[in-house]
């Protein structure tokens, strides 16, 4: 039965809210017992009864049988990690990203950062600049991966997976300086002939040359660019990682993984200034008769073998990641394609607008000015 509008006619538009809403209806049937009575029966009763099933009757049971894609590296389907397709191992692999984050960044970088100055002959000034390298980095890409990432058709393990790539690369890229330059002797600098000191060689030097940027100075663009790629890479962890789990888990245990998640950022760190220590009682060159003590003032410890070590696990954590499907929640397909259409306004164009909706939420603004 269709309601009818003020014409008479029926409209198919009102069929559901009529199926939810009709009430129920007596009828009269032959009883056992008293001979005839009065049953009461629903409307869906009587079409099951009468054999015509709704498509809407198994709604319930659709929604509640989510498939969970496989999972895959490019488009080669790995069905044996399947047993790692779950939110709690999900979570292992993303409290190991932010832990290397905390290791990397927070830990081994403000570790090592005086013995770079020694071995380098950078000003504190160009060292300050390559510790804040890493915020600079951040602050360019967080709100683009933000608003790229977290759209519904937008795979947050593979962009996750993609910044970890990214901070191994960073973490790389920062050992270089070692490979590229000679063995670090007690005049400081590379080799005898490249003493520390201006003028320290008994011949007269352009000690403005000497510091310019022909000499080890000049690698801390290397550092620069190494920090900018740390902050590129960070950025989806922090921000995707989050939304993710969130999306994953049910809202009781949501609290519980991101609790676990973010205290991960803070034993990082952590281990990278227990590891970097030990790792500077040993030469930079991992030699033994260096003609120094960790004691001397011209020490150089061995400040790079950390970002190898970062460099390797955030590959390896990085593919783990890379190979989750869109989606791991069982109950909810979370990451649901939208149709394509021409007047899909542009990310050039839907970004600002975007923008304007968060910064014009006053509940937004204030919480964000307190973390703050």
């Amino acid at each position: 039965m269709y309601q009818m509008n003020s014409n008479g006619v029926s409209n198919p538009a009102f069929q559901e809210e009529e199926r939810r809403s009709e009430p129920a209806t007596l009828e009269l049937s032959e009883s056992t017992t008293d001979g005839m009575g009065l049953h009461l029966r629903s409307v869906d009763e009587k079409k099951r009864a009468n054999g015509v099933h709704d498509n809407n009757d198994n709604v319930d049971v659709e929604v509640k049988q989510v498939i969970v894609d496989d999972c895959s590296l490019a488009c080669v389907r790995l069905k044996f990690l399947n047993r790692f397709r779950s939110p709690k191992w999900f979570l292992a692999f993303l409290s190991l990203a932010a832990c290397l984050q905390g290791l990397c960044i927070n830990g081994l970088v403000n570790v090592v950062i005086t013995s770079i100055e020694r071995r380098f002959g950078l000003q504190s000034t160009q060292s300050g600049i390559i510790a804040s390298s890493y915020d600079i980095g951040s602050l360019i890409i967080m709100i683009p991966v933000s608003y790229l990432g977290g759209k519904a058709a937008a795979s947050k393990p593979r962009w996750i997976a993609g910044g970890m790539l990214c901070m191994g690369l960073g973490s790389l890229v920062w050992t270089l300086p070692h490979f590229s330059t000679g063995a670090y002797t007690k005049n400081g600098g590379a080799s005898e002939e490249d003493p520390a000191l201006c003028g320290s060689a008994g011949e007269d030097t352009d000690c403005a040359k000497e510091v310019g940027i022909g000499g080890l100075a000049a690698y801390r663009f290397v550092f620069v660019f190494g920090q900018l790629l740390h902050g590129f890479g960070a950025a989806p962890l922090i921000t995707l990682g989050t939304t993710f789990l969130d999306e994953s888990v049910n809202p009781r245990s949501s609290p519980l993984y991101i609790a676990v998640f973010q205290t991960w950022f803070l034993i990082g760190p952590a281990i990278g200034y227990v590891l970097g220590g030990q790792l500077l009682s040993i030469h930079t060159d991992l030699v033994d008769d260096s003609g120094l003590t960790p004691a001397s003032s011209l020490w150089v410890g061995a400040w790079w073998p950390g970002f190898l070590i970062t460099f390797v696990m955030s590959i390896v954590c990085g593919f783990c990641i890379f190979c989750y499907p869109n989606s791991i929640n069982r109950k909810k397909n979370t990451c649901i394609k939208p149709e394509k259409s021409d007047d899909s306004p542009s990310f050039v164009k839907a970004l600002p607008s975007a923008l304007w909706d968060l910064i014009s939420n006053p509940t937004y603004m204030f919480v964000s000015i307190a973390s703050g």
